[in-house]
C-alpha cells in the first residue's frame, strides 16, 4: 500500500484527478493534496508519501526544485512531474 502526495495549484485539476482516479485500485491507502510547493514541502517532510504528482510550474516553489528537496530527504520517492497549459497550441 502506498501514500500519494499530489501538488497541483490550479483546484480544478487537483480535484478532478482526486475524483476521476480509483485510489484503492492501484493500492494507495492514502491520498494527500497540496496547492504550492511550499505547503507541499511541508507535508512532504511530515507524511514522508511513497509516491508524488506534481505539477512543474508552481508558485512559491516550483515542481522541479520540490522535486529536488524531496529526493534530498528520501531518495526512494517515486516522482511524477507534469505540465499542462489552458492555451491552444497550433500545430506548425
Amino acid at each position: 500500500m502506498y501514500k500519494l502526495l499530489i501538488v497541483e495549484d490550479e483546484y480544478i485539476i487537483r480535484k478532478g484527478i482526486l475524483s476521476f482516479v480509483n485510489f484503492k485500485e492501484l493500492n494507495i491507502y492514502k491520498v494527500l493534496e497540496a496547492a504550492d510547493g511550499k505547503v507541499a514541502l511541508e507535508i512532504f517532510k511530515e507524511e514522508l508519501p511513497d509516491l508524488i504528482l506534481a505539477d512543474i510550474n508552481m508558485p512559491k516553489i516550483n515542481g522541479l526544485e520540490f522535486a529536488a528537496a524531496c529526493k534530498s530527504i528520501k531518495p526512494d520517492v517515486k516522482i511524477r512531474s507534469e505540465e499542462h497549459t489552458s492555451e491552444l497550441q497550433s500545430p506548425i
